[in-house]
């Protein structure tokens, strides 16, 4: 039987950030300081780590992203995400996928444009599959 792969939003990351660390309106509309990010960054790991260990997510990746602000043109914004069948990701060894990115910045090593951003989600959710080999 071949192995499909299926990529799924996650909702609720967002509801987290709201009722802690983002509770003004304010704070959504406008990319916080570094403290901030930090702490938003440790919520979004810690969220997308305990997704990854629900029954309906296994044989998946899921993924979530929260951005600033929260509508128009994207200043900041992170996505996490974790293939529950390979976490580990590839280019960087760590446990899951995280990347910033944005609309209306430069990219730089730290920070990837959206098309950027999806392709390096797509290798990462298509890395359980290996690498192709010429026939």
């Amino acid at each position: 039987m071949a192995r499909q792969m299926e990529i799924r939003p996650v909702a609720g990351l967002a509801e987290i950030l709201w009722g802690s660390v983002l509770q003004s309106a304010s704070s959504r509309m406008v990319v916080p300081d570094a403290e901030t990010l930090e702490t938003v960054t440790r919520i979004g790991n810690a969220f997308i780590a305990e997704q990854a260990k629900q029954p309906e997510h296994q044989g998946t990746t899921i993924y979530t992203a929260f951005q600033w602000p929260e509508r128009g043109p994207i200043a900041l914004a992170f996505v996490w995400a974790i293939n529950t069948r390979q976490p580990v990701e590839p280019k960087t060894g760590n446990p899951f996928f995280f990347r910033a990115y944005s609309e209306t910045q430069e990219p730089h090593e730290h920070l990837l444009t959206v098309a950027q951003m999806e392709e390096q989600l797509a290798e990462y959710s298509l890395s359980q599959f290996g690498r192709p080999t010429p026939v």
